[in-house]
This record gives C-alpha cells, sequence and structure tokens, in this order.
C-alpha cells in the first residue's frame, strides 16, 4: 500500500512480487514472526516518513508525533528496528535539509533523539543503571557462540549473506540493484 499510495501501481506489484519469494524470510522461517514484525515496523517508518516528508508544515505534528512514538516503541522492542527508525529519520532530515526546511529537519532530528533518549532510560530502568546494561552487552559478545539460539539460528557472519543471497536468487538481486539505480 506504501509503494502504490507514494510511487506507482507497478511497483507496488514488483514490491509484493520480490517480498513474496524474499530469501532472507524463506531462510529464517522459524523466526518469520519475528522478521516480519521487524518489516512491518520499518514499511511504517517509511510511509510515515514520506507522510512527513509530503505534508505541509501545519499538519505535520501528528506524523512527527507517531513516528517518534513508534520509534522509541521499536528501540525498546528490538535493536534491529532501530535501523530502519535510525535510517528513515536521518533520510528524512536531509530531505526537509534539502528542501530548505530547517525548522521541520530540527523538529525531526530532536524527536529521534528524544526516542533513542527514551530507550536508553528504559535499558537503564530495566537493568538498575545504563553502566550495568553495557556491561551487559559486552559481557554478552563472548557468550553468544554458546548460545544455544545463535547456535540454532545463526548462519554464519554477515559478510557471507550478500554473496549467498546472489548465488541462490541472481535475478532478485539485480533486480534490486536495478531498482536502487
Amino acid at each position: 500500500l506504501t509503494a502504490y499510495r507514494f510511487l506507482s501501481p507497478t511497483v507496488a506489484i514488483v514490491a509484493t512480487l520480490f517480498y513474496a519469494v524474499l530469501p532472507f524470510d524463506l531462510t529464517v522461517f522459524r523466526r518469520s514472526w519475528q522478521e516480519s514484525f521487524i518489516a512491518l515496523l520499518s514499511v511504517a517508518f517509511l510511509a510515515l516518513a514520506a507522510e512527513i516528508a509530503r505534508t505541509r508544515a501545519g499538519r505535520r505534528t501528528v506524523y512527527v508525533a507517531a513516528f517518534t512514538t513508534l520509534g522509541a516503541l521499536a528501540l525498546s522492542t528490538k535493536p534491529n528496528c532501530g535501523i530502519a527508525f535510525l535510517l528513515c529519520a536521518g533520510g528524512l532530515t536531509l530531505h526537509l535539509l534539502w528542501k530548505r526546511e530547517r525548522g521541520a529537519a530540527a523538529v525531526v532530528a530532536c524527536c529521534t533523539a528524544v526516542a533513542v533518549l527514551v530507550d536508553v532510560a528504559v535499558l537503564a530502568a530495566l537493568f538498575g543503571s545504563l553502566s550495568r546494561y553495557l556491561t551487559l552487552e559486552r559481557a554478552f559478545v563472548h557468550f553468544s557462540a554458546i548460545n544455544p539460539y545463535d547456535l540454532e539460528f545463526a548462519a554464519g557472519p554477515a559478510w557471507m549473506y550478500p554473496a549467498a543471497l546472489f548465488r541462490v536468487c541472481p535475478v532478485v538481486v539485480l533486480g534490486a540493484l536495478t531498482g536502487f539505480a
């Protein structure tokens, strides 16, 4: 629906077809609910960012508030969601600066910072302090190799994924590269 609204019906159809054969979701089908939730949040961030960029200055408040709230919830839910949120926020801020709307860009940047600070405050409250949380994160890196969850679902180093994706479905990769171009 987002591709249909902001781009064109053709792009929406192609995006739906690519999503139907997305190798990542097919390879991690045991975690499909989690990954689908992240994908849904990512698309929601894209839709809200596009709506903020397109809406006039007076009506942006609701969309920016929704974007910030969803960003804080996403950061608190799963750190991977933060990647899409921060990329959309950064892209939106650059877009608004490009359009010479410095006030709106500053609002988006400040709201993004507020969402990150809310996430840090929630983590600090849950773990007793921010230093305890950071200590736990640093220690987890050393224990993840023997973590049963990691042993069950890990597929290897991240740098191998693009090569495997190209070997499994070169048409999708070439189509995505053409789309990016």
